[in-house]
């Protein structure tokens, strides 16, 4: 898999920005960097979207768990039906981002 061109920002990155822009020791833009993401990651888990204005909105999204009943399946190699058991597929959340204007036009 080829590497990206992409360059990466580590949490250490942005708060050596935070320390540079607000005049504090690194070590201080760093906690309070972290402490950001942590009230951001809890409450993405307790399922409050959180509106980041100038950047975008994330989102938690609850997909219910599902049952699937059992059928026929048709092998292609040599055209056997056979019955495929039912099946349960569990509950699962997954995070949205939608990207603010003003993001996308400078992107653009």
């Amino acid at each position: 898999m080829p590497k990206s061109s992409i360059p990466t920002e580590y949490t250490k990155d942005i708060a050596n920005q935070v320390a540079s822009r607000l005049k504090l020791s690194k070590k201080d833009a760093t906690a309070y960097t972290e402490e950001v993401i942590n009230i951001i990651a809890d409450r993405l888990v307790q399922g409050v979207k959180i509106n980041l204005k100038g950047l975008g909105i994330l989102a938690p999204k609850q997909f219910p768990a599902k049952e699937i009943p059992a059928r026929m399946v048709r092998n292609p190699r040599d055209g056997t039906t056979s019955e495929k058991p039912a099946q349960s597929k569990p509950a699962y959340r997954k995070l949205t981002f939608k990207m603010a204007k003003i993001i996308q036009q400078r992107l653009n």
